[in-house]
């Protein structure tokens, strides 16, 4: 076997690592229990990443709290406690999965945490509502598109319209 295709080889043996973006909506944890399902192995890893741009609500938490990335993190651990939950039970209790809580504009935070953490495949909801179509995919998919540095899957949420 050449030196090439025995790299290739370990390359797809190894534990895949899937970073899923994750915000507050409902099609980012549908997005989640997708690639529970349908992607993700028992020896992968799995990263569940929250990027976000302090909105007001999250001001008003941060002006309450010591500690702003302690105020981030805790609205967020409900969603990623119910996630982290469902992948043990799908998965097994030797599943790996981390969360992490990245703060400032989720489009270059996903790209970097990407290449730093040598993520396989991202995956982020697409949940843009405009009618003018570059507007459809929504800004954070959109730049995803274009800058991601690893395989993308961008996830749309199924809507009544598409429902049987």
């Amino acid at each position: 076997m050449a030196p090439e295709e025995e790299q290739l080889r370990l390359q797809c043996n190894r534990p895949r690592r899937i970073a899923v973006g994750l915000d507050r909506s409902e099609a980012s944890g549908e997005a989640c229990k997708w690639v529970l399902h349908h992607v993700c192995r028992a020896e992968d890893r799995l990263y569940l990443l929250h990027a976000d741009r302090e909105p007001s609500y999250a001001m008003q938490d941060r002006m309450l709290a010591a500690d702003g990335k302690k105020a981030n993190d805790s609205m967020m651990r409900p969603h990623f406690d119910a996630l982290i939950s469902l992948a043990l039970q799908t998965k097994g209790a030797a599943f790996e999965v981390s969360t992490h809580v990245l703060e400032g504009d989720p489009r270059p935070l996903l790209v970097d945490f990407c290449e730093r953490n040598h993520i396989d495949l991202l995956v982020v909801a697409t949940r843009g509502t405009g009618s003018v179509r570059g507007v459809v995919l929504g800004n954070v998919s959109a730049y995803m598109v274009q800058y991601c540095p690893c395989t993308l899957l961008l996830y749309r949420q199924k809507t009544k319209l598409m429902s049987p």
